[in-house]
């Protein structure tokens, strides 16, 4: 079954991008013998370009709303001091096959792939809140940062404590 959804999956891709290809090429080929050409060939490009227009916005519009909820429990939610250094991370790693291109021009390239979990308790409100993240770093980079930083923030929404926010944003320098 997973086949059949691959051969369908590169079907569709080749004939999406065989129509993008015709478009372009007959907007180059309208430039120099027929600006009717150039009129189709953008007729047939103007819905790619809305649909990767659209997708823009909605991506950039949840990248928005998402850091808006983020600032908004920084500035209002409780504080909590977490110690890095007490953190245990749980780490499965390992080397995956990816399959590039197609065709004659198909390769295999090996990747690192870093699962590194982390988990902990910490008392706030005579009660315990857990926290749990993925963080897709090579392992000893990710305990150096640790080590490093040493402390961080766990922001906590006061009337849900399921709403929580660690501060790792020393992770993206």
């Amino acid at each position: 079954m997973n086949r059949i959804k691959k051969i369908a999956s590169d079907f569709g891709s080749n004939i999406l991008t065989g129509i993008i290809l015709l478009g372009i090429l007959l907007v180059v080929v309208g430039v120099r013998r027929n600006i009717n050409f150039v009129w189709i060939g953008l007729l047939i490009l103007l819905p790619f370009g809305i649909w990767l227009l659209v997708l823009k916005l909605k991506h950039d519009k949840l990248d928005n709303a998402a850091d808006l909820v983020k600032l908004k429990l920084i500035e209002t939610g409780e504080k909590v001091i977490v110690d890095l250094d007490k953190i245990k991370i749980k780490n499965n790693s390992w080397n995956q096959e990816f399959i590039i291109g197609s065709g004659k021009y198909q390769r295999v390239e090996l990747r690192d792939i870093n699962y590194n979990y982390i988990e902990f308790e910490i008392p706030y409100r005579n009660q315990i809140v857990k926290y749990n993240l993925h963080i897709d770093m090579e392992l000893t980079t990710l305990k150096m940062h640790f080590a490093i930083k040493g402390k961080t923030t766990l922001y906590i929404d006061p009337n849900n404590t399921e709403d929580n926010y660690l501060d790792l944003r020393f992770l993206e320098d």
